[in-house]
């Protein structure tokens, strides 16, 4: 398979919420990398490929936790969960970085 994408990707595991824009179905999930632009979301039950949704990335330090939450839309399907693009990009992707650096 050919990278398409243009932008740096981590692989990075936190807690996730997801849910349609009429906030009638939540999933919860965790990423499995994440970009500026978007992530994927490893969930056993996905919404189809164009839903709109809402999504909810909780990183958890050892006293606090720090809520990002950004509109997207399912792109990709896999077994083991869904691509999910971002409508803007993610303005707070450079704590990911320093989260990372630092550790939790």
């Amino acid at each position: 398979m050919v990278e398409q994408r243009e932008r740096l990707r981590i692989a990075y595991k936190t807690k996730v919420m997801l849910c349609t824009e009429s906030k009638e179905i939540f999933l919860a999930a965790s990423t499995r990398d994440i970009s500026i632009t978007g992530m994927f979301a490893r969930t056993e039950v996905t919404f189809p490929i164009g839903t709109q949704c809402y999504v909810e990335i909780i990183l958890a330090g050892k006293n606090t936790e720090m809520v990002m939450r950004i509109n997207g839309k399912v792109v990709r399907r896999e077994a083991e969960g869904c691509a999910i693009e971002f409508e803007n990009d993610l303005e707070w992707w450079p704590v990911f970085k320093m989260y990372l650096q630092y550790g939790k």
